[in-house]
């Protein structure tokens, strides 16, 4: 803002060297007016740029390759597709059968072995639904951290925008609304200071 102020100041200090005349405001108000679209459009690229926003001269050539051919070229389509990455599991199991007409003490440890045969399987499904909350954990945790770092940057870019390409902005608009005053008013100034 202190170099706002001083091109002002320098700006109206001119008008006292030397002769005092109506075309000399003139000239100043427009040198000021010049200046403030110079900073406003400085003050609107740092915005664009703080927000990664393409610059107008990229704009124009996009436009302009864009820009529909008098003959329409070949048309070629082409298509992809992204399958993201996915995990997948099986598992096998035998089951002891009871063969007709075995004894007691046959089926009894066909028993036992399905009992100790289910029981780790459910040892093996429950490490591999530790492991699952762990990588489910693991996945959240990570993706809260990307987020907060994301929300981080924006709100950082958000306080660059107001603190800097604004501030340019405005400095060009008050040197614009002084050189506008005295280009207008430039034969009342001239009659004012005579």
């Amino acid at each position: 803002m202190w170099f706002a102020l001083i091109v002002i100041f320098f700006s109206l200090s001119c008008l006292f060297f030397g002769q005092i005349t109506e075309k000399k405001i003139r000239l100043i108000g427009l040198a000021l007016q010049v200046f403030g679209m110079g900073a406003v459009l400085c003050g609107i690229r740092q915005t664009r740029l703080f927000f990664q926003k393409p610059n107008i001269f990229n704009r124009v050539v996009a436009r302009v390759r864009n820009r529909p051919r008098p003959r329409p070229s070949k048309i070629i389509g082409s298509g992809y597709a992204t399958v993201p990455e996915f995990t997948a599991s099986g598992s096998g199991y035998s089951w002891f059968q009871n063969k007709n007409g075995c004894g007691v003490e046959f089926r009894l440890d066909s028993i036992e072995r399905n009992l100790i045969m289910v029981r780790e399987m459910t040892l093996r499904l429950r490490e591999e639904c530790r492991e699952s909350s762990e990588l489910f954990d693991t996945t959240v945790n990570r993706e809260t951290s990307n987020l907060r770092r994301s929300v981080d940057e924006a709100n950082e870019r958000l306080e660059n925008a107001s603190t800097g390409g604004l501030d340019v902005s405005l400095m060009g608009a008050v040197w614009l609304m002084i050189g506008v005053i005295l280009s207008t008013a430039s034969i009342e100034f001239f009659y004012l200071m005579k």
